[in-house]
Order: structure tokens, then C-alpha cells, then sequence
């Protein structure tokens, strides 16, 4: 059968719909006078309902297959024919004549020096040397990676220096680097009802093509690279974001910028919320 399942916000929906051949069934599941349900999902809540009525509406039938079709193996990630570290192909129809037959080349292993998080050099020994499997997209999809935290691989390893997520007080302040979103002295509301991976705040800044090395760092540890956008996930408290890079053999860093994040324990006013 083909399924879907949905839940609205605050938990006052759980739906489940899907249909066989001969079937079609669509489940809601709540309370009737729009009272939030205790964090009851579509999956938990209105799916097994569904699976009930199914069973006892017993078989669908086959959805029938078009003719001219033709199995293959491929990558998810890029439709092409699995390379060496893909980790789950699976099997997909396709047109005869429209097979792919390129290899994917979005997933790769690269030789990460496990004492620094950077690429491992040539001469690195093997006892420090971790192969790390990494799904890397085009260049043009990048900004959108590091939105949804999917890591790129790092950079070339470096030559010893100073690292720049050392002690603020000790980087040179640069208004070339800045950041554009959070404000200083920002304030957030952490949701009781949302769950955690939609309440995440969006890091924006800028960095000139020169700085090298450019990366967010939150409360004194490195959170994520590029200046474009990074997502950090909110937690009650006061937070210092700083973009950090290296430019000319000196490490510097932007203004810092300070917010507050706080747990509701109820849903917030939102005129009074700063929504990311």
C-alpha cells in the first residue's frame, strides 16, 4: 500500500491516509474540541488505527507494474549508479533506454586526523587517521548543507599555528567579518510544545573571499564552517556567537554578538518572539 502519515502542531491533529487498489482509507485521530493530544503523533496516534483497519479489509491487490520497465540498483542521494561508499542503494524502475549509467560521486571517504578534525597529511600516522564517509552535493547546494547541518568534508591540513578558537580575548576584532543574524542581545523563546529539530536559530554572516578557515563558534567551541548560514540548536541560557578565520597568518574574529535563550513553559506571546 502506499501510506502517509502528518501530525499539526501542538499535537491537536494525528492523521494517517493511504490506499491498495482496491482501498482507500483515511484516519484522523484527536480530541473534538481542538485540545492538544499528549505529544500523540500521526505514527503513534492515527497509524495504528490504520493498520487495524487495513488487516481486517485484508488484501489490496497488486498495484499493477507498466510495461517497458526496467530494475536497477542506484544511490538514492544521486540517482546514479552506486559507487564504493554509497551506503544504501536501493532498487528503482526506470524507463528502458533511461538506466543510468554514471556513478555516483556524492559520497566519498576522506582521511580525517582524528587530534584535529582536519584532513589527514601525507606524513600523518596511520593510529591517527580516521576514514570518514561524507555525502557531498555540488558546490551549488553547499549553502543549503550547511543550513541543515549535513557536514562538508574539511580543509586541507594546516601548519602549526595558533588555533583561532583560542581564548577570545586573545583574536583581533574585525569588522570584516560580521554577523548579520542574531542580533546582539536577542531574545528566544524555547517551544514546550514544538519538537527540538524545528527550533533551531539560523546563523548568518559575512566574511571576505580572503579569510580563510572562516567558522562559527558559540560559547568558546567551534560550532560549524562557512560564514553563509549554519542552524544552532537553541537551549535555555545566555549564548556568545562569535564568526572566527585566519587572515594573513593572524587569527581573527568578528564582533561578538550575545543573546538569551529561554524556556517557556507555556507557548510565548509571539508579538514578543523573535522567530528564526
Amino acid at each position: 500500500m502506499a501510506v502517509k502519515t502528518g501530525t499539526s502542531k501542538d499535537y491537536r491533529d494525528s492523521w494517517t491516509v493511504g490506499y491498495t487498489p482496491r482501498h482507500t482509507v483515511a484516519v484522523w485521530a484527536g480530541n473534538f474540541d481542538g485540545a492538544p493530544m499528549d505529544r500523540m503523533s500521526g505514527i503513534a496516534g492515527a497509524a495504528p488505527l490504520f493498520h487495524s483497519i487495513m488487516r481486517t479489509l485484508g488484501s489490496g491487490g497488486d498495484f499493477e507494474r507498466p510495461p517497458g520497465l526496467t530494475p536497477a540498483r542506484v544511490c538514492p542521494a544521486s540517482g546514479k549508479r552506486p559507487g564504493a561508499h554509497c551506503p544504501a542503494p536501493h532498487r528503482e524502475f526506470f524507463l528502458s533506454g533511461t538506466v543510468p549509467t554514471d556513478t555516483c560521486t556524492v559520497h566519498r571517504v576522506v582521511a580525517i586526523d582524528q587530534r584535529t578534525g582536519r584532513r589527514a597529511a601525507p606524513g600523518t600516522a596511520s593510529r591517527h587517521v580516521q576514514q570518514k564517509r561524507y555525502a557531498v552535493y555540488p558546490e551549488r547546494y553547499h549553502a543549503w548543507m550547511r543550513e541543515h547541518d549535513l557536514p562538508l568534508p574539511p580543509t586541507a591540513p594546516r601548519t602549526a599555528s595558533p588555533t583561532p578558537t583560542a581564548a577570545a580575548g586573545s583574536l583581533q576584532v574585525t569588522d570584516r567579518l560580521r554577523i548579520r543574524d542574531p542580533a546582539d542581545g536577542a531574545l528566544f523563546y524555547v517551544d514546550p510544545v514544538l519538537r527540538d529539530r524545528y527550533q533551531r536559530l539560523s546563523l548568518k554572516g559575512m566574511a571576505p573571499d580572503a579569510f580563510r578557515d572562516v567558522h562559527w563558534v558559540v560559547d568558546g567551541t567551534r560550532h560549524a564552517s562557512g560564514a553563509g548560514r549554519a542552524m544552532w540548536q537553541l537551549r535555555p541560557g545566555t549564548h556568545r556567537i562569535e564568526l572566527r578565520a585566519w587572515h594573513e597568518g593572524q587569527a581573527v574574529r568578528s564582533p561578538a554578538v550575545q543573546i538569551r535563550v529561554v524556556a517557556a513553559t507555556s507557548p510565548p506571546n509571539r508579538s514578543t518572539v523573535s522567530e528564526k
